[in-house]
């Protein structure tokens, strides 16, 4: 709330919108809405500031006087009723001093462990399994949230919104099937209680289903979950690709031990899927009911973990080139850029372009930034 009074200061203040757009740019996101059909050309210019960037006191350049007397100097607004002026000496320090908004519990930047490789029948890491990705956000729940069974509806729009998602459309052209046996998202196996859910979706063509997907929702307030404060939902998805392939589903297996490659494309097509899957907004409306809040509060997520079986450069497009004496990496652990918007396309397909260079680079690999440049441009 602070970081709300700080700009609609600096909109008193009479700070250009250019000044607004910069802080906005720093700190959350900026988009217009319409007045409606009766106002046409006419819109709110809506700020959603992130508390935690937010720059504490704001600092206002004006620029005073004309010609070689011209000058800029900065100072710091508060409002008053009606109105707007310079704070105080006393205010000033008060502001300086001012400590942070309280963070709420588990909301570092690395707010989701890294997924654990599903087993084998023999105890070990389970060979079929090529990679495991992994993303999740947690929402701040409303005052209704807190000790609530999840209701049932919302889990089901929840589960209806994946059927349609971007990520299960992905997994679906990755297949390179025309038609194939989907298993819709459904509650199934364990946790499944009045607090947790367990949706699972699969695509099944033959004995080695190519990918399966599990999403969680952990409510926030439950018995023996009394360290869990907010409403957590997360993606996992496993890739059997290769195993699918050797398994005589395919027309054409590769010889063994040829693992199946991703190229440049389907790696975007799979990161940016999963990026989107989360801010679409079916799937937001049906978290944002069960966390008992506004969608506009729903956060976009802030990791993404990939976890590989074997060396991810297995799995990386032929065209890059090893780097001498480099170390590899069975996976990548991501972050998300803040000041870019995940729910715009292009802001998704700029973080998406980053993390593959950032997986290459990981891997020992050079020539990503190269591969990445001729990607096709974004669809709206």
């Amino acid at each position: 709330m602070t970081s709300w009074h700080s700009l609609l200061a600096c909109a008193q203040a009479d700070v250009t919108l250019e000044r607004i757009t910069a802080l906005a740019a720093t700190t959350g996101e900026m988009f217009e809405v319409p007045l409606g059909e009766d106002q046409p050309g006419r819109h709110i210019l809506v700020i959603r500031i992130r508390c935690e960037l937010a720059p504490r006191p704001v600092l206002v350049q004006r620029t005073i006087g004309s010609g070689e007397d011209k000058t800029s100097l900065f100072w710091i607004p508060v409002r008053i009723p009606g109105g707007t002026r310079q704070a105080t000496r006393a205010e000033m320090t008060a502001l300086f001093a001012e400590q942070p908004a309280t963070v709420a519990p588990l909301s570092g930047n690395w707010d989701f462990d890294a997924p654990q490789l599903p087993a084998g029948k023999d105890g070990l890491p389970d060979q079929q399994v090529d990679m495991m990705l992994k993303t999740g956000l947690r929402v701040p729940p409303g005052p209704a949230c807190p000790g609530r069974p999840l209701s049932e509806r919302a889990i089901s729009e929840l589960a209806e919104a994946v059927d349609k998602s971007p990520v299960a459309k992905a997994l679906f052209g990755l297949t390179g099937l025309a038609s194939t046996g989907i298993y819709a998202t459904h509650r199934r196996g364990r946790p499944n209680t009045s607090g947790t859910a367990t949706l699972a979706w699969q695509i099944a063509d033959s004995e080695v289903p190519p990918f399966d997907m599990t999403v969680r929702v952990e409510a926030p307030g439950q018995y023996g979950h009394s360290h869990i404060q907010t409403l957590n939902v997360s993606i996992e998805i496993i890739s059997r690709l290769t195993a699918r392939q050797s398994s005589g589903a395919s027309p054409l297996p590769p010889p063994p031990g040829v693992l199946r490659r991703l190229e440049v494309l389907e790696w975007a097509a799979m990161l940016n899927a999963m990026m989107a899957t989360l801010t679409d907004p079916r799937v937001v409306a049906a978290i944002a009911d069960l966390a008992d809040v506004d969608p506009i509060l729903v956060p976009p997520p802030k990791v993404l973990h990939l976890v590989s079986n074997r060396e991810i450069a297995g799995f990386l497009p032929p065209q890059l080139r090893p780097i001498p004496d480099a170390s590899g990496s069975h996976g990548a652990h991501l972050q998300a850029d803040p000041v870019l918007s995940l729910a715009d396309p292009e802001d998704r397909a700029r973080q998406v372009t980053r993390w593959l260079c950032q997986i290459a680079a990981d891997a020992g690999l050079t020539g990503m930034e190269s591969l990445v440049t001729g990607l096709p441009p974004v669809s709206q």
